[in-house]
């Protein structure tokens, strides 16, 4: 497995990830507040895998996979 950037540990807020066969490391994971989910399809193609997305009071939450497709958590 290839590894995309050249650095041996993620750093808080960071995720690693394996995507088409690639090993991506120290990827930024942040979280974005939504009103609701269909609003994670609108979302910019910025947010890398592990992102969270969650409605206020984290009533609904979801994960970015690595394939690009959000994933229920609750």
């Amino acid at each position: 497995m290839d590894i995309v950037e050249e650095k041996k540990l993620s750093k808080i807020g960071q995720t690693d990830y394996v995507q088409n066969g690639e090993l991506h490391v120290g990827g930024s994971s942040p979280s974005v507040m939504v009103t609701e989910g269909a609003d994670l399809k609108k979302l910019p193609d910025i947010y890398k895998p592990g992102t969270i997305g969650y409605t206020a009071g984290f009533k609904k939450m979801w994960q970015l996979r690595a394939d690009g497709e959000w994933e229920p958590i609750v």
